[in-house]
């Protein structure tokens, strides 16, 4: 059963989770967006990697998130605003509740770099590799069919 679980004072589940009404929705929105620039501008983000970052990249205790490269690889950390860490602790419950109620579908998991799914196989399903910004809809895995969940188009930067 998935946990309706969220840090102190929030009451329900953030919007960018909660079931899309109608269509499939591709592209990041609300607060999730806003976070998304936030952390590109105030953490110096790669711009190439703010739609990629996963779950377990995220260290609140440092404020600090990796960067990784195609492989998987951690390639850098970069501070993590004070600003943002609240709206970042509240985002990442919702995820968790995202990729809680994937396992239960059993979806496929996440696309996860092929050395990483080489030595562990079902490391797309695991918690640190789901994508800190998933997207809401599913798409099939072009090799085995099954639905797997990608992550957001990252929004366009304002400056």
């Amino acid at each position: 059963m998935v946990s309706e679980r969220f840090p102190p004072g929030v009451r329900e589940q953030p919007a960018l989770y909660r079931p899309a009404r109608s269509g499939s929705m591709r592209r990041i929105q609300g607060e999730a967006a806003e976070l998304l620039r936030h952390l590109a501008r105030s953490a110096d983000l790669p711009a190439n990697t703010t739609g990629h970052l996963r779950a377990g990249d995220v260290d609140l205790d440092r404020r600090q998130i990796a960067i990784r490269d195609f492989e998987g690889v951690i390639v850098a950390r970069v501070p993590i605003p004070a600003d943002s860490v609240t709206a970042l602790r509240v985002h990442l419950a919702g995820v968790r509740l995202n990729h809680e109620r994937d396992r239960i579908q059993g979806l496929a998991g996440v696309w996860v770099p092929p050395e990483v799914r080489s030595r562990d196989p079902r490391s797309g399903e695991s918690w640190p590799w789901y994508w800190l910004f998933p997207a809401r809809h599913v798409v099939p895995d072009p090799v085995s069919g099954r639905p797997w969940r990608p992550p957001v188009e990252a929004p366009p930067l304002r400056h």
